[in-house]
């Protein structure tokens, strides 16, 4: 299930990650990966359980054009989600930076900006794995075909350049 946490709410899908946890160890042995929306919801002063899966994915996205608001947002939320994956064993992982909700009616280029945001503080983080999800077409912001898609190009590129350089 996508997002889980946002789905069923954090104390409903704590318990379901664990026992989904349980039921997929039993016929996989393979890498295992949470893929939350993790703050959209508020866990509150409970934090969740993930020990036992490999990733766990952090969704991010910008809810209006203030860049400095948000990228202060992601770099606190990133910094929890380090100390979680410290406690639980996990490697940490950008699974969605896309647009939707109230973003969605952000001028082009704040879109822009807000990707290059989550690059940026992902990789000062030390976030190593970036997935870009690209929503079904009609419903929320794209990104291949649209002045996104380049931005997401150059900062994979930037990204590969500055590992190679480490």
């Amino acid at each position: 299930m996508n997002e889980p946490d946002c789905k069923l709410g954090s104390e409903i899908a704590d318990e379901w990650n664990r026992r989904m946890l349980q039921i997929v160890q039993e016929g996989f042995t393979g890498r295992i990966v949470y893929k939350g929306a993790l703050f959209q919801d508020s866990w509150g002063e409970k934090k969740p359980d993930f020990s036992g899966y490999s990733y766990v994915g952090l969704s991010l996205s910008p809810w209006d054009s203030n860049m400095e608001e948000y990228r202060q947002r992601v770099s606190e939320k990133l910094q929890t989600f380090l100390e979680w994956s410290g406690e639980d064993n996990f490697e940490p992982v950008i699974t969605e930076f896309g647009i939707w909700g109230p973003g969605q009616d952000i001028p082009e280029e704040k879109k822009a900006e807000a990707l290059a945001v989550v690059f940026e503080e992902g990789r000062k983080n030390g976030i190593k794995t970036f997935i870009v999800f690209d929503s079904p077409p009609g419903e929320y912001t794209q990104i291949k075909g649209t002045v996104l898609e380049p931005k997401v190009k150059e900062y994979f590129l930037w990204l590969e350049q500055n590992e190679s350089e480490n």
